[in-house]
């Protein structure tokens, strides 16, 4: 078997630029339709403060997902292959240096994105090879033009509907201007109680879900991490200071023999979790249970 063979190089391009693409339309994909789940995990990234000094999370969010859905598009069919290599090196490294660099997941995630970035450029010095949409144009260079044009325009067509749930006045938080929505948070595990008053204080800023009320119920496990001195303390500070309304659960803190006057000053303290979850449901609030 000759594995220099000519169809054979052709068969295992299409096979590795179909397969490599399937990470960018997926990834695309879930930055279009899900934006504010995106935003939430940003705003638990370790560059979380540059990203949001740039520019909207949101925005930011959206119009990366454009272009990795184009530019997975892109590889699948060999359309502009190279250009689409270079575009998507442009959104995967700033992605990598500030969620994945420093993130508490381990190495992981990270390596994975330095080998995306091997193989996109794979593909912006080689090309797609013979069996694309490049190598048709080849012989129709008029038509490359057009093609590159409708790219545009489709990517235009992605970004905008997204786009135009931003707030429409610069700087000022919508969740504290126009929205209406308030959001219930129950937390039960420790590791959820940061996603949570992260989550919060994006929402009062009038990003990724905007809400102009938010209170955070925590039970179970997690009603340690409420503990005076405990390492989420300061984030406790900050999330009251945000405006968030963070709530301990009497029960929960009586079967585990913590005394009220033992938690951070920015807690407080209701008799029965369950009531106030249902009071706050009964009210209107948005319940997320995490």
């Amino acid at each position: 078997m000759n594995l220099h063979a000519p169809k054979l190089r052709a068969a295992t391009q299409v096979a590795f630029r179909g397969l490599f693409s399937l990470i960018f339309l997926t990834a695309g994909a879930k930055h279009l339709l899900a934006p504010d789940t995106i935003v939430g995990r940003l705003a638990e990234a370790p560059g979380a403060a540059l990203v949001s000094g740039l520019a909207s999370p949101r925005m930011l969010v959206v119009l990366s997902g454009a272009v990795l859905l184009l530019g997975g598009v892109a590889l699948l069919t060999g359309t502009l292959t190279r250009w689409a290599a270079v575009a998507l090196v442009a959104v995967l490294v700033p992605i990598t240096l500030t969620v994945q660099v420093g993130a508490a997941g381990g190495m992981g995630p990270l390596f994975k994105n330095v080998a995306l970035l091997g193989g996109l450029l794979h593909w912006a010095v080689e090309g797609a090879g013979p069996v694309s949409v490049d190598a048709w144009l080849a012989s129709r260079p008029r038509l490359r033009l057009p093609v590159a044009g409708a790219v545009g325009v489709l990517a235009l067509a992605l970004a905008l509907p997204a786009l135009a749930r931003q707030p429409l006045t610069p700087g000022v938080p919508a969740g504290r201007v126009g929205s209406t929505e308030r959001v219930f948070f129950l937390v039960q595990q420790p590791p959820q109680l940061k996603a949570a008053l992260a989550a919060g204080q994006q929402s009062l800023k009038g990003l990724g879900f905007p809400a102009r009320e938010v209170e955070v119920l925590v039970c179970g496990p997690a009603i340690t991490s409420l503990l005076a001195g405990d390492a989420m303390e300061a984030r406790l500070v900050e999330a009251k200071q945000a405006g968030i309304r963070v709530v301990a659960c009497g029960l929960t803190l009586a079967e585990k023999g913590i005394a009220p006057a033992a938690l951070s000053p920015s807690v407080e303290v209701v008799e029965n979790g369950l009531v106030e979850a249902l009071q706050r449901q009964a009210e209107g609030f948005r319940s997320v249970e995490l």
